[in-house]
């Protein structure tokens, strides 16, 4: 049986709205949140496709019903119950992008399957709870109910789409942006003490980066009272933020370590013990 074309616009819309969905939840893995990074600029322009497609669902939904309970009130009166059902519908694509960017940013309970199921099947919760509450505080009019029921299922699609590639996206995210050096402004500070020299390495400003990504390499390493690290090896001091794409630390501004080091030092921070992307070096000995 062939189906009739309003069938297949159907289809066709709502499989296009998930795929939307899960491109913008794929991009939303693969950058850094915007109040955490001041990265280079396509990270800034990914970050940027997120907030729009955020931005268009909110628009359209606060169109689109304003436009029907209009429409509606004209013809059958009762701009009351119409208004109120539009205040409903639109408040409904407000609460779920939040719960989106909570559940893709925020959640940190349980497996990345257990937040997606959970939070789908509280959204869908509250999308039936609308669905229900519409259908018995307006009037039984032929045609109100598939209009509904249409807007709530596209904002459903897009945000299962968007969802449903949290389980996998953070691994796709990692392996496509394991070689990227993470961009991390830092600063240097010598302290003198009655035990030796101590050097404070700061995150100054830049991307959040897992202490792993952060070696301390070179020469001039001394075994310092008050040192959070006295040889080569990762970064072994503060690390007060969570790594953007999954649960972990990450160095963040603010966070320091402190090195115990010799006068004639030469250090350089860097990714992984052989340095392949070096951020910053310091020399004792040109400090004076």
């Amino acid at each position: 049986m062939t189906r009739s074309p309003r069938r297949r616009l159907v289809a066709f819309a709502g499989g296009l709205t998930l795929l939307v969905g899960a491109l913008g939840g794929v991009v939303a893995a693969m950058v850094f949140p915007a109040d955490l990074s001041t990265s280079l600029p396509e990270v800034r322009i990914g970050q940027g496709v997120v907030v729009l497609l955020l931005a268009v669902v909110v628009l359209l939904y606060v169109v689109v019903p304003v436009g029907v309970a209009a429409a509606l009130a004209r013809e059958h009166g009762h701009p009351l119950i119409y208004g109120a059902a539009a205040l409903a519908a639109i408040a409904v694509p407000v609460v779920a992008p939040v719960a989106f960017v909570w559940t893709v940013e925020e959640a940190a309970v349980g497996t990345a399957l257990f937040r997606f199921v959970a939070t789908v099947a509280g959204i869908a919760a509250v999308l039936v709870g609308v669905g229900v509450v519409f259908r018995r505080v307006t009037p039984a009019t032929e045609g109100t109910g598939w209009v509904l029921s249409l807007n709530l299922a596209v904002i459903f699609l897009f945000l299962l789409g968007g969802l449903g590639v949290q389980v996998a996206a953070p691994g796709f995210a990692d392996r496509h942006t394991a070689e990227t050096r993470p961009d991390v402004e830092l600063a240097f500070e010598e302290r003198t003490t009655d035990d030796g020299r101590l050097l404070v390495i700061e995150h100054a400003g830049g991307d959040p980066a897992p202490p792993g990504r952060l070696d301390v390499r070179g020469r001039g390493f001394a075994d310092v009272e008050g040192a959070d690290q006295t040889g080569p090896g990762p970064w072994a001091g503060e690390a007060t933020g969570r790594a953007p794409r999954h649960d972990g630390p990450a160095v963040v501004e603010g966070d320091t370590v402190t090195v115990g080091v010799t006068d004639d030092c030469g250090l350089i921070v860097g990714e992984g013990p052989g340095l392949r992307a070096p951020l910053d070096h310091y020399d004792c000995s040109k400090s004076e």
